[in-house]
């Protein structure tokens, strides 16, 4: 078992550890803020996209 499914597992079942990793993923690209902006670029919506689900916090 490789220490990434390790840590998965885990993260699914503690929200803290989950938070956690996600704040350190993040830095990579600048922080969470950073990181929610960067899935907005270079996304192109028009009249005719479908959206399955959005979320904006």
């Amino acid at each position: 078992m490789t220490v990434a499914r390790i840590l998965r597992d885990l993260s699914y079942r503690y929200q803290w550890l989950y938070d956690t990793i996600a704040r350190l993923t993040a830095l990579s690209v600048g922080g969470q803020a950073r990181l929610g902006q960067r899935r907005w670029e270079n996304l192109t919506v028009s009249a005719e996209t479908k959206v399955l689900d959005l979320v904006l916090r």
